[in-house]
């Protein structure tokens, strides 16, 4: 199972929120560079970057921050704001090997031509609140469930989902396994990263046990309760 050190990205800081909400962030000191040279020591290949003023603006604002991260030799999966083929393009452009799309990936014609245009460096990004997929920045719930939005995509080629529990992301609660070996058992051989409440080593491992593709860990990182190097080694036991 991979892992991906994520860097949220809010006015040029790092920052992590909690459970999506904007107005319950925390700002911590790394600059982005700094923390994409500490994941790479501790042997991360591949980090999560996610541009939360994107999110929020619905445009990608933190793109050219991508070349000053790509220095450190790692693939870069970013999201945030891209809701338009335009936006896609650009934030390929800038430095990202694979990029997030969840609100654009709504609306099925636009989904189409977006999978017709980049396919296989396009992730779907799958948000759950409240059982239902959320998008616009976590800001519109839709009547979709995680399901319903895993199925859709599937039939048109996408076999990779990012799939987050908002109301766990920042929170330390544990990452919800209930909803992954659902995903997983109606839909078996898809590869799926999780996100939200993973912070220890036994969720690591939980998540491994499960069957999931890899994981995102976020604040455990930044508050130290989680050793990088040791994630890794328990991401890959057998």
């Amino acid at each position: 199972m991979i892992l991906l050190p994520a860097i949220d990205l809010y006015k040029g800081n790092v920052v992590r929120l909690r459970k999506g909400e904007f107005s319950d962030s925390t700002v911590f000191p790394d600059a982005p560079e700094e923390a994409a040279l500490r994941f790479r020591q501790a042997g991360a290949e591949c980090i999560h970057v996610i541009d939360l003023e994107g999110a929020e603006y619905g445009r990608p604002i933190h793109a050219n921050v991508l070349s000053d991260l790509k220095r450190h030799g790692m693939r870069i999966h970013f999201g945030g704001g891209l809701r338009t083929p335009g936006s896609i393009e650009t934030a390929l452009n800038a430095g990202a090997d694979a990029v997030y799309v969840g609100s654009a990936l709504a609306d099925p014609s636009l989904a189409a031509t977006i999978i017709a245009r980049f396919a296989d460096r396009i992730i779907p990004a799958v948000d759950v609140r409240g059982d239902r997929t959320a998008v616009d920045g976590w800001k519109t719930t839709t009547h979709e469930t995680p399901e319903q939005s895993v199925e859709r995509l599937t039939a048109l080629g996408w076999k990779t989902f990012l799939v987050t529990s908002v109301e766990r992301d920042g929170c330390g609660l544990g990452p919800d396994i209930a909803l992954y070996e659902r995903i997983l058992t109606l839909f078996p051989g898809l590869s799926i990263l999780a996100a939200g409440g993973t912070s220890t080593l036994s969720d690591i491992r939980a998540l491994r046990e499960t069957g999931l593709a890899g994981a995102v860990l976020g604040r455990a990182l930044y508050d130290g309760k989680l050793d990088l190097a040791r994630a890794f080694a328990e991401a890959s036991a057998c």
